[in-house]
């Protein structure tokens, strides 16, 4: 494990056109949906031959129509 915010006790905003290799499996996501994307080593941007893993617990979804 190379991060948690789970541990660390502070959650990561996703922005739309997040440059986070996770970010466009979020979309249609709903709240309270617990994701497992695995992104393969050359798209993850991390470097090496590994795949990067992430678990993501959707807690919430702004409106971004309702930002403008």
């Amino acid at each position: 494990v190379t991060d948690s915010t789970w541990e660390n006790g502070a959650s990561v905003a996703v922005a739309p056109g997040s440059k986070l290799a996770f970010a466009p499996q979020l979309v249609g996501a709903t709240v309270g949906s617990q994701l497992l994307v695995v992104v393969p080593a050359d798209a993850s941007g991390a470097g090496g031959d590994a795949a990067t893993i992430y678990v993501v617990d959707v807690l919430g979804i702004d409106d971004p129509a309702a930002t403008n």
